[in-house]
């Protein structure tokens, strides 16, 4: 197995750490890098809740590799509203849009994306 050097910034602050040959996104933010926001749902990529922005794009974290990130940006749901609520975040309190919450964090990158259009 081997393992290589991804560097990258994640919520705006600079990361490096070591990816498994073949490890998807999903895998690597949550044990390699120990950001818990990004959720395993069908791993097929169907339900969304591991979605993540990279470079400003929603990806399906399941489905991309973890060195595709390489020199990226990449923002997941822990990076919103670090000093005040985001935007979205306000909408889905006011709107009571969160269920049971576990799909929720790929919720706020689809659904920004697609106000941007």
């Amino acid at each position: 197995m081997a393992l290589k050097p991804v560097t990258f910034t994640l919520n705006g602050e600079a990361k490096a750490a070591f990816s498994e040959d073949g490890q998807n996104l999903l895998d690597f933010l949550r044990r390699g890098v120990g950001d818990l926001s990004p959720k395993f749902g069908c791993g097929q990529g169907a339900c969304g809740a591991c979605t993540v922005l990279v470079d400003g794009e929603p990806h399906l974290s399941c489905l991309m590799l973890a060195e595709a990130v390489q020199g990226r940006r990449v923002e997941t749901a822990a990076g919103l509203g670090q000093a005040r609520l985001h935007p979205l975040q306000e909408a889905f309190m006011e709107r009571f849009a969160a269920q049971c919450g576990y799909c929720t964090p790929g919720m706020p990158a689809t659904r920004g994306q697609a106000a941007r259009r």
